[in-house]
């Protein structure tokens, strides 16, 4: 209880004050529609811990994030959010992803991980968690990336050097993975459709389970390929190049 007071102002810390938190929105805005307009086909991530992971996006990927429009007021899922995210191809990713930050998965606590994927699969996990293989065999499609997303090192939330132990909070300190299923929002295709013929039909993930990773920290250097061939450079030492 002594340390409850001492947290919530850790957490105000995060939020901006009025104008400055209007830039931010703002500034996510500009980016998230850079994003989709780029029509991006692929992703590249690399860090100075070893993640070295490609991964694709498919024609129906949408880039999602900031607030959201209902009744024509702007409102946010989760506040404060800093990422940006989409859903990939499911089949897609190959290399490696080296974990940042602490997470948990089904309430046991994930230190270090070395994640290997190949043609989408996890194919190898090595962290200091002796249950993550088995974690990771019993919860069905879990193998597979349903999100990336794209958080810059210089949030609010990363400043703050701080694990949360709530991936609410946690997700929006550096770029993150979830393992599991992508989010019928981040896909332009109606939901009946992906219900009726499945997720994987159109190179979606789908489970009953989402495990956001994170794996951004001040050295993430990301690079995207347009479906016109170009190059772009999304993000380097952790902060947006956009």
């Amino acid at each position: 209880e002594k340390e409850l007071p001492k947290l919530f102002e850790m957490i105000n810390s995060t939020i901006p004050d009025k104008k400055n938190l209007k830039e931010e929105i703002q500034r996510l805005k500009e980016i998230k529609y850079f994003l989709n307009k780029s029509d991006i086909t692929n992703l590249h991530f690399y860090t100075n811990l070893g993640t070295d992971l490609s991964i694709s996006l498919t024609n129906n990927s949408v880039w999602c994030g900031g607030p959201r429009n209902l009744y024509n007021q702007e409102y946010f899922y989760n506040f404060p959010s800093y990422e940006l995210f989409t859903a990939p191809n499911c089949y897609s990713a190959n290399g490696t992803i080296i974990i940042a930050k602490p997470s948990s998965l089904c309430g046991e606590k994930i230190k270090q991980a070395k994640l290997i994927f190949e043609k989408g699969k996890l194919v190898a996990a090595g962290d200091d968690n002796r249950n993550w293989h088995r974690l990771v065999s019993n919860l069905p499609n879990i193998d597979r990336i349903g999100e990336i997303a794209l958080v810059a090192n210089d949030s609010p939330i990363a400043k703050t050097n701080y694990t949360f132990d709530s991936l609410l909070l946690d997700e929006n300190s550096g770029c993150h993975l979830a393992l599991g299923t992508s989010f019928s929002r981040c896909i332009n295709i109606p939901e009946e459709l992906l219900n009726k013929y499945g997720y994987r039909h159109y190179r979606f993930n789908h489970s009953d389970y989402h495990q956001d990773l994170v794996f951004g920290n001040e050295s993430t250097f990301v690079e995207a390929k347009t479906r016109s061939r170009k190059n772009l450079v999304l993000m380097e030492n952790g902060k947006w190049k956009i």
